[in-house]
């Protein structure tokens, strides 16, 4: 057995970034690429969905999916704040001077 120092908050949280980005990178190894931006992800996912299982083994396109309907939820749920931010601008008089995007 061996031993693995404990390791601080911060250090725990860049490990976090790490794994994720790593699993990210799976979409790459498949050969999977599209431009970046969040809005790009539906050609994504149309590109992987066209792959052959020679390119692209189940197993692997599993994996995609999973992380893909992980950034499904996070898009709705990004939208349900930008409508509550939106709603209280619209009931709030004095909000006029706000932006809703800072610069």
């Amino acid at each position: 057995m061996r031993f693995v120092p404990i390791k601080i908050r911060d250090q725990q949280a860049v490990f976090a970034l790490h794994r994720s980005r790593s699993m990210l990178f799976v979409v790459v190894e498949f050969g999977l690429i599209a431009a970046k931006g969040r809005y790009r992800m539906s050609e994504l996912l149309q590109r992987m969905n066209a792959m052959t299982p020679d390119h692209l083994p189940a197993i692997g396109c599993q994996a995609i999916k999973t992380l893909f309907s992980h950034i499904d939820v996070l898009e709705e749920q990004i939208a349900a704040v930008e409508r509550q931010i939106v709603e209280w601008h619209r009931n709030k008089v004095d909000s006029a001077g706000w932006q809703l995007h800072p610069a």
